[in-house]
């Protein structure tokens, strides 16, 4: 069968195919490198998260065993530990939160 401007129906299928098969094809590449990136994204939050948790247990932990109230200088030398090991935590996780909304504002402008 033959169309008016002299192309036959498989031929123009074929055309078709061709110029949208490449599109797609660019567009599969595109967002296999979009996930690959998120997924890279969403392991470095999970591992913040984790850290975030960590902190959270170590505060709960030492509260309940009173460990911000010790008196001797043996006992100042593990407050001291418990001071710079806490702070870390807490570095951590402010990290953590910055770069969770760093990625977020930039997915945000990516879109625009």
């Amino acid at each position: 069968m033959k169309m008016s401007a002299g192309l036959s129906t498989s031929k123009i299928a074929d055309l078709h195919q061709a110029r949208w098969a490449a599109l797609f094809g660019h567009m599969d590449e595109a967002l296999s490198e979009e996930e690959k990136q998120l997924e890279c994204w969403v392991n470095q939050v999970k591992e913040k998260q984790l850290l975030c948790d960590q902190g959270i247990q170590h505060v709960n932990w030492s509260t309940a065993f009173g460990l911000q109230q010790l008196g001797n200088s043996e006992n100042s030398s593990r407050a001291s530990v418990f001071d710079s090991s806490k702070k870390e935590l807490v570095v951590n996780a402010a990290a953590a939160s910055i770069y969770s909304t760093c990625n977020f504002l930039v997915g945000e402008l990516t879109c625009i």
